[in-house]
């Protein structure tokens, strides 16, 4: 029952664990009882925590591609550092 009600909230694992617990012959009323309490308590947290933080979320997205250019520089950085090694290493071979 608590991965019934954990899958609830888990996208990827959900129809495999609800069709899990059917497999498992999990009677009906018990698992419909887990997943509607588990439906009642995560959707309005999810709408909740949504309306709280709606007026956030451009900030957060300006957050997000200001590090993702500095991680896309980073990879650049370290893909020629590793390119200079590699040919340093070549022309000191004998």
């Amino acid at each position: 029952m608590k991965i019934v009600f954990t899958a609830r909230h888990v996208m990827g694992i959900r129809a495999a664990a609800f069709l899990t617990a059917g497999i498992a012959r999990v009677p009906f009323w018990k698992f419909l009882g887990v997943d509607a309490g588990a439906a009642l308590l995560g959707i309005p947290a999810t709408f909740g925590l949504a309306f709280l933080f709606a007026n956030q979320v451009e900030r957060v997205f300006a957050d997000v591609h200001r590090v993702q250019r500095w991680l896309g520089l980073l990879v650049v950085v370290a893909i020629a550092l590793w390119v200079a090694i590699a040919v340093w290493r070549r022309s000191r071979r004998p």
